[in-house]
């Protein structure tokens, strides 16, 4: 996991020069793209038809924008999302003065069917923060005093000057839940579907951490000891649950999230599913190995996850990689949570040589995979990429004994290969045909991995010092499906799990 950000890196001058020259173009092309919003719009019998609630539907018929502004997103990623965000503000403008009254009736249907999956209160809190954000930056601990508090009359009188932006963001939740929902209807006949991820935390200065501060212990950071890929431990830099007022609480928030998630989900990851039995608590000022394991309420934290996930139907895996207790295991087994099998880590610990052990002997209640996006691509792992990256970046005590490690754990992974009589001549489609006829109930690929990709998507322990979750792939998707590369991993995959092979991937 990566800690978002709390403050903007320093700008340099060249920086600033070329935020003015793309700011000055995105003025121009905002314009274009509000004028192609008018236009999008005009044909329609009728100018008032197009409700909130289907804007976004009509607004991309305008092809003109959205290849102006994926080609934004291709080369500078902020000023494309500045500029969506100019055309969604101009969507909203030029709909929000309906006054047809079967639109509106329509409109307001739509909001209810919203409003119904959610608590008005928590949406209406969220998007005072993205509007408060707007004017006093995205980190709420940086706001003026009286503001930090959601409660305060502060804000209350905030909410009453910020009332236009507070609905424009409450709209753009609604039509993100309504996108989440054609998604998943689009997924029925998958054999699972759309699985979401619960993350083990959130963004200390974002919205979360301002509505419910009593709940979070703001002044410590997560993270988690030393390990195989990270010999110094990771911080995460992500405010844990106060375990104490949690369960105070009634766990009325943990149940929310779940809940939340699991909505408009067929299943749910859950990242570093120990963090339901203890968190590695980083106290302030230090590093990430001087920290202290802290215990949750597993039982009750565990049994509020099924619950919801039994109520939609929802498979549940459990990322239990790293430093786990055996209990973790054990218990998430015997209560039907699906467990992690990553090839790079099933291997015999205790036999001599600590082979890897073949993955039609591995433990059924898993999902598997090659990798995981905080671990290397096969590409990447070929060529020692993440531990070259660490050892720049001051990641490691020792380059050497890494890249020896590293080359040990290759060999070892290639002799699978070759007991497995699986060509290697490509190493990323033989080790799709390892995994392939795996035990495991789910088995796993990702696009890097399919496409070659070199770099790792996530780097666990950084936060500037490397790009996570901002790392394109070398292909557009509109190619990736059509692709030579694609075709040839998922081949074995196809072939030796024929009862899902009719399934769209």
């Amino acid at each position: 996991m990566t800690r978002p950000p709390s403050a903007p890196r320093p700008v340099s001058p060249a920086d600033r020069r070329r935020n003015l020259k793309s700011r000055s173009v995105l003025a121009g092309q905002a314009a274009a793209a509000a004028a192609e919003v008018e236009i999008a719009l005009a044909p329609r019998a009728d100018p008032k038809a197009a409700a909130f609630f289907d804007v976004d539907n009509t607004i991309m018929q305008g092809a003109s924008i959205f290849h102006l502004a994926r080609g934004l997103y291709r080369r500078d990623f902020f000023s494309g999302r500045d500029l969506l965000g100019a055309i969604w503000q101009q969507a909203y403008f030029r709909i929000s003065g309906i006054e047809d009254p079967e639109h509106i009736a329509k409109a307001r249907s739509s909001a209810l069917s919203f409003i119904a999956g959610h608590s008005v209160a928590e949406l209406e809190r969220f998007a005072t923060y993205a509007a408060l954000a707007e004017v006093h930056g995205a980190d709420w601990r940086t706001w003026p005093e009286p503001l930090r508090d959601p409660g305060s009359a502060d804000v209350e009188a905030a909410r009453q000057d910020l009332d236009d932006r507070i609905r424009f963001h409450a709209w753009l939740q609604q039509l993100c839940d309504e996108q989440l929902a054609t998604a998943r209807a689009a997924a029925d006949d998958m054999a699972v579907g759309v699985v979401h991820d619960l993350p083990v935390g959130v963004d200390p200065g974002g919205a979360d951490a301002w509505a419910l501060q009593d709940l979070f212990a703001s002044d410590v950071r997560v993270g988690c000891p030393a390990d195989a890929f990270n010999p110094l431990g990771q911080d995460w830099g992500l405010p844990p649950w106060r375990p104490d007022r949690l369960a105070a609480s009634g766990y009325g928030a943990f149940r929310d999230v779940v809940r939340s998630v699991l909505r408009h989900g067929d299943g749910v990851r859950v990242d570093h599913v120990a963090g339901l039995w203890r968190l590695w608590w980083i106290p302030p000022g230090e590093p990430a190995h001087r920290g202290a394991y802290v215990l949750y309420e597993a039982d009750v934290m565990l049994a509020i996850l099924l619950l919801e996930a039994t109520r939609s139907d929802a498979v549940v895996v459990g990322e239990d990689l790293g430093t786990v207790e055996d209990v973790v295991t054990e218990t998430m087994h015997r209560r039907g949570v699906l467990s992690s099998a990553v090839l790079w880590f099933e291997r015999d610990w205790d036999a001599p040589g600590q082979p890897h052990v073949p993955p039609r002997q591995w433990e059924p209640e898993t999902m598997a995979s090659i990798s995981t996006h905080d671990l290397p691509t096969v590409a990447g792992w070929l060529v020692d990429e993440r531990v070259e990256v660490q050892a720049r970046l001051g990641m490691l005590e020792d380059r050497e004994a890494e890249l020896a490690r590293a080359a040990d754990d290759r060999r070892a992974l290639f002799d699978l290969v070759d007991a497995e009589g699986i060509d290697r001549s490509d190493p990323v489609v033989a080790l799709h045909a390892v995994i392939a006829p795996a035990a495991s109930r789910l088995v796993l690929t990702s696009p890097a991995d399919a496409v070659g990709q070199v770099d790792q998507p996530n780097l666990p322990g950084t936060v500037d010092e490397y790009p996570s979750w901002r790392i394109r792939l070398p292909v557009g998707l509109d190619d990736f499906f059509a692709d030579e590369r694609v075709r040839r991993c998922t081949e074995p995959l196809r072939a030796a799990r024929p009862s899902v092979a009719g399934e769209r991937t």
